[in-house]
């Protein structure tokens, strides 16, 4: 669908009226595809559309090709950064498990652009694209329910809008995600759930330079994970080492308050400290230094099995689609994909009788993708999160893979074990499993098309025909 432009290859053959509900990167990202696709998108966003959060968003391979491919290879260029060396730390012991460059030729293409982009800078590329291709976005506005076989939409001031497809991009507490799966997901205590706090966090790249602690402790060209029983952290610097970000995950079993599920800067450093006790002293450091803390509490989600409801004009994207907390190298990924498998595929519709068959692709080519993806997400997270008694055995494992911190001395069987599977989740392309659909089913489509237009054609020819 897309070359290394902003323009579509493609334009659907009938002008679709779409609303995506939920104006984060989802959302916008969303609307731009189809926008490009040749349909008229509203965007409907409950916020200000204003950005919260502090933090930073990996882009992997199989992100940033897409970004490429929607013309954002130049303001990448010059806003996102990459990493030469990760490095694993074992925070609750303070130790090294193991650091390794990433220079090696066979690594270097699996992992070439992988970037750090600050989460304001993409929202912002994002949001600069949707304008320009006409979507239309509208803040203040917060959906309280839909009609999936209609494809309307009732907002909480009363108002209801019609569209002939709706996208549900309202992120990982998503109201009209329990519309498709019709599943109630109030039924369990929030108590009994598990659950996570997620921190983001700032700060200026000069403040550690005055720290001889800190500034041995990080590199602006390295990419740093600490783990630690019940919690992990990963920061990298952005924009050529002016400012650092982290991202902190860890274990919640406080009290439920209203707002949990909200990005919000308005707690204190006290309650960090005291939410996650066990952090190393250097990293408690960084939390006390930074500039800018958000952070919300996350419950445990599962990838829903349909994505579409029966006889639904309703799609869920993003993370109502697959709920992955932020932080680790997918979220935001599978996010992008979404986007450019949903552009793709509507870019082809021919007539509003097709709608059926395009959803029901989306989530053909989607949900084993987000599924499988958000499954190992989370048993490597866990990995990551491990009681004290199992990090020796895990520190042992990962620190083998980097033990020389070069490639020469690699165990590659080894490595391929501990690595093979991120690494494979790198070679998805998202254009070309379209392509794939439309090679073995698009005929199918377009002989559906063809039969609907013939009967039309013989019943209109026989209500013309004069009476005998």
């Amino acid at each position: 669908m897309f070359g290394e432009t902003s323009r579509a290859a493609e334009k659907a053959g009938v002008r679709l009226k779409i609303i995506v509900v939920g104006g984060g990167i989802a959302g916008i990202a969303s609307a731009y595809t189809l926008a490009v696709a040749g349909h008229d998108v509203v965007v409907l966003e409950k916020g200000d559309g204003s950005i919260k959060s502090a933090g930073g968003v990996q882009s992997p391979p199989n992100m940033t090709k897409i970004l490429y491919q929607w013309g954002l290879r130049p303001i990448l260029q010059q806003k996102a950064d990459t990493y030469e060396r990760i490095v694993l730390r074992n925070s609750d012991k303070g130790t090294l498990i193991g650091s390794l460059k990433m220079d090696e030729n066979f690594v270097k293409e699996l992992i070439d652009g992988f970037l750090f982009i600050q989460h304001r800078d993409l929202y912002d590329m994002l949001m600069n694209c949707a304008r320009r291709e006409g979507v239309t976005i509208r803040c203040n506005a917060k959906v309280v329910g839909a009609d999936p076989a209609n494809a309307t939409v009732t907002l909480e001031s009363g108002e209801q809008l019609s569209a002939d497809v709706v996208v549900a991009a309202d992120g990982y507490d998503s109201v009209l995600r329990p519309i498709v799966t019709e599943e109630d997901e109030d039924d369990v205590l929030v108590e009994e759930q598990e659950r996570h706090l997620t921190t983001t966090i700032l700060l200026p790249g000069d403040i550690l330079k005055g720290d001889k602690e800190l500034e041995t402790f990080l590199n602006p060209q390295d990419w740093v994970l600490w783990m630690g029983e019940g919690y992990s952290w990963n920061a990298n610097f952005l924009h050529g080492g002016e400012a650092l970000t982290a991202t902190i995950t860890h274990v919640y079993a406080g009290p439920p308050h209203a707002g949990d599920g909200e990005w919000t800067d308005a707690r204190t450093l006290e309650w960090y400290l005291m939410t996650m006790p066990n952090i190393e002293p250097k990293l408690k450091k960084l939390l006390k230094l930074a500039k800018l803390i958000s952070s919300r509490i996350f419950v445990t989600r599962q990838t829903p099995e349909d994505f579409v409801g029966a006889g639904s004009r309703l799609v869920l994207a993003g993370t109502s689609a697959h709920p992955m907390t932020p932080g680790g190298n997918h979220a935001t990924a599978l996010v992008i994909e979404d986007a450019q498998v949903l552009g793709c595929l509507f870019s082809r519709i021919q007539h509003r009788s097709q709608i059926s068959q395009f959803m029901t692709a989306y989530e053909d080519i989607r949900q084993s993708r987000c599924a499988s993806t958000q499954e190992y997400d989370y048993n490597h997270r866990a990995s990551m999160k491990v009681p004290k008694e199992m990090q020796d055995e895990r520190d042992a494992l990962l620190g083998q893979t980097m033990i020389h911190g070069d490639w020469d001395h690699m165990d590659e069987a080894l490595f391929r074990e501990s690595w093979g599977k991120e690494l494979s989740l790198y070679t998805y392309d998202a254009t070309e499993k379209v392509d794939d659909w439309w090679g073995q089913y698009g005929y199918l489509v377009c002989q559906v098309e063809a039969e609907r237009s013939k009967t039309m054609e013989v019943s209109i020819s026989l209500g013309d025909a004069p009476s005998s």
